[in-house]
This record gives structure tokens, sequence and C-alpha cells, in this order.
């Protein structure tokens, strides 16, 4: 862990180098231990400490599927084949992909950066914000299938329903946190098929660089094995809308376990 003071930047003085790979690392694990418990853990892969290819990480009833390419986004592919992508925000000034030591993805940028962490439940995909410069949107473009949208609900978190009206992907409440753990204002919009998330680091003085912003996903195996179990859609929304990897599991308690094992 870094010290919480170590390489951050106050807003009157903002950090003027790009969002390196290893500035995201040194970000999360700085987030970590000022505000523990936003960030999920990795899962354990073979991907520790390589760079410069795609990787296929196995996760219960599927797998996440991270591009070398930013372009590219993520994939979560259930064991059936079907697949769901997600497009990462500001892909075009992003650069190929680095793999951490504890196992999450980044693509450094130029004022923010993308980090993806595959869990056992879904993915959790970050942005870490360098500085005053850096935008304040980040949109994530979801491979809808045909009869599904896209939809808010009143906590600020989102889903993806289908004809139905049932959930079949789940985004839990986004949170923003600045390098001192302090709370950003932040929430998402939906237009479409696009999810963003807008971090408003730049209305607040005394906001101290660099500040984490999160959606985390349930992956849509998930869902329908929880629903499975016995859960209905509106308290699988209503967990997902705890917003934190721990409170979400907590909540699921044994479900989430069984799930997660496919069990």
């Amino acid at each position: 862990m870094v010290l919480a003071g170590a390489g951050l930047a106050s807003a009157e003085q903002p950090a003027t180098d790009a969002a390196s790979a290893q500035s995201v690392e040194e970000s999360l694990q700085n987030l970590e231990e000022v505000n523990p418990g936003l960030l999920a853990v990795p899962v354990e892969s073979e991907t520790h400490g390589l760079a410069g290819s795609s990787h296929s990480v196995p996760i219960g009833g599927g797998s996440v599927e991270v591009s070398s390419s930013p372009a590219e986004g993520v994939s979560l592919r259930s064991s059936e084949g079907e697949a769901l992508s997600i497009q990462l925000p500001h892909a075009n000034s992003a650069e190929p992909v680095e793999v951490l030591e504890d196992g999450t993805f980044a693509y450094p940028g130029e004022d923010s950066a993308n980090a993806v962490v595959v869990t056992e439940q879904g993915v959790q995909m970050l942005t870490t914000i360098a500085n005053e410069g850096a935008s304040s949107t980040f949109a994530y473009e979801i491979d809808l299938s045909v009869g599904e949208t896209l939809e808010l609900v009143p906590s600020g978190a989102a889903v993806v329903v289908d004809s139905a009206g049932e959930t079949v992907l789940a985004f839990g409440e986004p949170w923003a946190s600045d390098a001192e753990g302090k709370e950003v204002e932040t929430w998402f919009e939906v237009n479409g098929s696009t999810l963003t998330q807008v971090a408003d680091h730049t209305s607040d003085e005394d906001v101290t660089y660099p500040v984490v912003s999160d959606p985390i996903v349930l992956a849509p195996w998930m869902v329908r094995c929880l629903v499975g179990i016995g859960l209905k859609s509106p308290d699988i929304t209503r967990i997902a809308q705890l917003g934190t990897p721990y409170s979400i599991l907590a909540a699921f308690g044994r479900g989430a376990v069984a799930c997660v094992f496919m069990k």
C-alpha cells in the first residue's frame, strides 16, 4: 500500500502527469487505504504481470474477456456462449492494456485512465481521474439484445431489463472518492444503450486528486442464478443499489456464494 498522501495533488495544484499504469496502481492502493470496501478483489488468474495481449478470465458460469485494445472493451460471456459487451469510456485516447501485479487490467490515458477488475460476481470498471483537466463524464456503451432496455432505478443504480421486465444485468449505485477518501458527487445518466457516469470533480475546490469512480456490474449468469434460487428482480435491483462490492456480497449472503460456485 502507498501512503495516503503520496503522489497526490490538490484541485489548486492539479497533477500534470498522464494517467499512467503506475498512477492507476498507486491510486487504487491509496483508495484501499483511505476508503476500504469500495474496491472488489480481483479473481486469481494467470494474467498477473502480463501485458500486450487479450485475456479471458473464467468466473462462475462464464468468463470475462478483457481486450488488449481499449476500443474493444469488455465482454461477459456465459458458459452457453451468450455474450454481452461493454465499451470503455474515452477509449480513443487510451493506451493498450497493462496488467497490474494484483491482476487488475489498466488502460493508461491522458487525464484519466480505465481499470477493469474481474470479480467472482462480474466486473468492476474503474476510472482514475488524474487532474482537474479531465472529463467529468464517462460513457459505457452496452451491447443490448433485442427487447432489452437500460433503465435507471430511483436510488441511482441502473439495470438492463428484458421484454418481460425481468432484470438481466445490474449496475451498482455509483460512487466516486478523492484521494483523501472524500466523497465526490456522482450519478448515472442513461441515453439509449449508453450508461454515463458523471463524476463532478471540478465543482468542489477541495477535491484532492486522483479521484477514482466506478460502476460495478453483476454478470448476467449471476443474475439468472440468483433468480433461480428464489430472489426476485426487485430484490436484485435493491441489493445492487448498495453500490460497493462488500455490501452487495453481504446482502446476497449464501445465495452469492452458491451462484459464484454454481452450486
